[in-house]
């Protein structure tokens, strides 16, 4: 539970990006600090769900929910090129998060959230450039995306 990557990326990180909330209740029980941990490029629990591989919506929804409820988790906190769990979100066209994103997270967490990354890109302009479609890149921009 506790060994990380070479990186810091941890098995909750893993399960994370899964979308596996039932392994990450238990690591969570096992250590209750687990789902603060980041790596090295300052990724935490909410960047990894962000980028799930889990189609589920209601599952991943679950899991952010588990994430920010229980466990305390920043969903606007940014790694170290500037992207927040928002960013990484469009990044993986992962529509499903950002939907629980703006009806779970305050304004002011979704403006941090939402700001430029170091490269100046913000998320609505980083969902479009890999190929998302034009109706959810005017949502975004219509969240100040």
């Amino acid at each position: 539970i506790q060994q990380a990557s070479g990186d810091g990326t941890t098995p909750l990180h893993m399960a994370c990006y899964g979308g596996h909330l039932p392994v990450i209740q238990y690591f969570v029980a096992q250590q209750p600090l687990a789902a603060q941990a980041t790596n090295e490029w300052g990724c935490s629990a909410a960047h990894w769900v962000a980028m799930t591989i889990n189609p589920h919506a209601d599952q991943v929804q679950s899991l952010c929910s588990f994430l920010k409820e229980e466990c305390g988790v920043d969903f606007g906190a940014r790694q170290a090129q500037g992207h927040s769990a928002l960013h990484k979100a469009a990044q993986r066209k992962n529509h499903h998060v950002l939907k629980w994103m703006a009806d779970n997270l305050s304004k002011e967490v979704l403006q941090v959230a939402a700001a430029a990354d170091d490269g100046g890109h913000t998320p609505s302009e980083i969902w479009f450039q890999v190929g998302g479609d034009a109706t959810v890149t005017a949502w975004m921009k219509s969240q100040g995306w």
